[in-house]
């Protein structure tokens, strides 16, 4: 039973954003500074925010060379790099909204590995190089230099300048404490059952605090299904792992290889490494978190042959993080029904681009409540 005091100041809002990630906290943060007397409540499942947003490795990415090169089998030149941009220039966003420090972002570029008989189309660099020149004042790859020093076959490095490293924990304190210093409320452990729709707004369904909201935004990515099962999302869940401190470490920075199907990095001493999806699709297309056996001997074994050869080692933590995919790798932002709101499938670059995405849904959520008010 609640009291006046709490029915009058904790269940009625104006926009109620279902999801405490990058994306949900980013779109609570871009209303906020859009208009500061909208009153903004963030419900998490979760006591920490559930998903992706705090079980990455910590890649702030744009795009591999590989990966790139398999987008361009499927979409013209300038779709791809427009992709690379928005998640380039999304990156800036970030770096602008919280600064580098309070997130230990290091821009020092990545590199992928090549094996055996791989080729490397000096053509496709070229174009994509001019493309992004032009546009982002930087060119994105060039053949390495730098000596391998992995196992595995490694033949060649390709270094991609547009790349980045961070602390995903320190990413999202700073986002929480700039979200609360703006007056959002952050209520945690709180499931949305189900809603009900009214001219007024939306009705939360809730055991022991129901709430009203005059809009609501999921920012639930692939969890987004559970409760508007009619949009077509395909979760994936990420294997990670973590080493413990190593005595040496021949390697500093952040490496992918597979078209990004594998990425690893330094932790201060540790390595992290995660992925392998691609050998076990069916298996991690699920919102269910938990350890992929098959996934997990294939990580330690690729972190024996290839990044750590003749190097003894000991896992130190395991961990997955579910992510959203789709026919393409555009996000869904849109209306999609009264009064509702998604902004979801970010494709596993939620840190890349979940800013610039939840800027587009604080818009597209207040010009719908000003519309609101002159109808």
């Amino acid at each position: 039973m609640l009291s006046f005091w709490e029915k009058e100041h904790f269940q009625s809002y104006d926009i109620g954003i279902v999801g405490a990630g990058i994306v949900g906290l980013s779109t609570a943060i871009s209303i906020k500074e859009a208009d500061k007397n909208l009153k903004v409540v963030i419900l998490e499942r979760g006591l920490l925010p559930t998903g992706a947003s705090t079980k990455n490795a910590g890649f702030a990415c744009v795009g591999s060379f590989t990966e790139i090169v398999d987008d361009l089998q499927h979409n013209s030149l300038d779709e791809v790099v427009g992709l690379m941009q928005m998640r380039y220039e999304g990156l800036a966003m970030l770096k602008g909204r919280l600064g580098e420090k309070n997130m230990d972002y290091q821009e020092n570029g990545s590199h992928e590995l090549l094996f055996g008989e791989a080729q490397v189309d000096l053509d496709i660099m070229a174009a994509v190089n001019e493309k992004t020149n032009a546009i982002l004042g930087r060119k994105a790859f060039s053949v390495s230099h730098k000596k391998s020093v992995f196992g595995g076959g490694v033949k060649m490095l390709i270094e991609n300048h547009l790349e980045g490293s961070l602390n995903t924990g320190l990413l999202m304190q700073s986002l929480i404490n700039i979200a609360l210093r703006l007056g959002v409320e952050i209520k945690t452990g709180y499931t949305v059952k189900s809603i009900k729709r009214t001219e007024n707004g939306i009705h939360l369904v809730h055991s022991s605090l129901p709430l009203l909201v005059k809009k609501i935004a999921f920012c639930t990515n692939a969890f987004t299904s559970l409760i508007l099962p009619d949009l077509i999302i395909a979760p994936g869940r990420g294997q990670v792992l973590v080493t413990k401190p190593l005595k040496k470490l021949s390697f500093q920075g952040i490496y992918h290889f597979d078209a990004g199907y594998y990425y690893f990095r330094n932790y201060k001493n540790r390595v992290i490494f995660g992925g392998g999806r691609s050998i076990d699709k069916a298996g991690e297309a699920t919102t269910e978190f938990g350890i992929n056996e098959k996934i997990q001997l294939d990580l330690k074994d690729k972190l024996a042959r290839i990044i750590l050869p003749n190097q003894a080692f000991e896992i130190d933590y395991y961990w997955s993080g579910i992510m959203a995919f789709g026919a393409d790798k555009n996000p869904i932002v849109k209306k999609v029904g009264l009064h509702q709101f998604v902004a979801v499938k970010l494709g596993g670059m939620g840190i890349a681009i979940g800013s610039m995405v939840g800027a587009q849904l604080a818009n597209m959520i207040i010009q719908d409540l000003n519309e609101d008010d002159l109808s």
